[in-house]
């Protein structure tokens, strides 16, 4: 009997090891899809900040509005990988969750002359209409991965 209950005992905590281990894995490839969501869009930026048009008047910008880090964003943002409105791009994992990104600009407090641009990204859960989440909050648990980038188009080296 004493055997039987030790064999049950083994069996039970190798089954709940394998319940633990199934959710680190799944949790492991979301974290996975996730990074390589923000992946691709830092190299969709890298690639239109390359190709931005240099300008005389982005170069001697006095407002944010009107410089290269403005320039980028608004090219970014017309870019055919991004749904600008609303700040949402979907994708479905494996498990069918439904994964949103945001783009946060974080560049409205540069300094001049505004060629640089900063942005935040941050993968959260979608439920087909909203995000998941305090979206205020950058501790919120319902995010799923990070990232933070500053980029300058290369067009910004050729001001004065």
């Amino acid at each position: 009997m004493v055997a039987i209950l030790i064999a049950a005992g083994f069996l039970a905590a190798s089954l709940q090891t394998m319940v633990v281990a199934t959710v680190f894995r799944v949790k492991a490839q979301e974290k996975q899809v996730a990074s390589q969501l923000i992946q691709e869009e830092i190299e969709n930026l890298n690639s239109i900040a390359i190709n931005l048009p240099s300008t005389t008047s982005n170069c001697l910008a006095t407002s944010y509005s009107n410089g290269y880090a403005q320039a980028l964003w608004n090219a970014y943002n017309l870019s055919t990988s991004y749904q600008a409105t609303p700040n949402k791009q979907l994708i479905n994992n494996e498990e069918g969750k439904r994964l949103g990104l945001r783009r946060i600009n974080q560049s409205a407090s540069s300094i001049v002359p505004h060629k640089v641009l900063r942005i935040r990204y941050e993968v959260r859960e979608f439920d087909g209409t909203d995000f998941a989440g305090d979206l205020d909050d950058p501790n919120d648990p319902n995010i799923i991965a990070t990232d933070y980038i500053e980029v300058m188009p290369n067009a910004a080296f050729q001001c004065p």
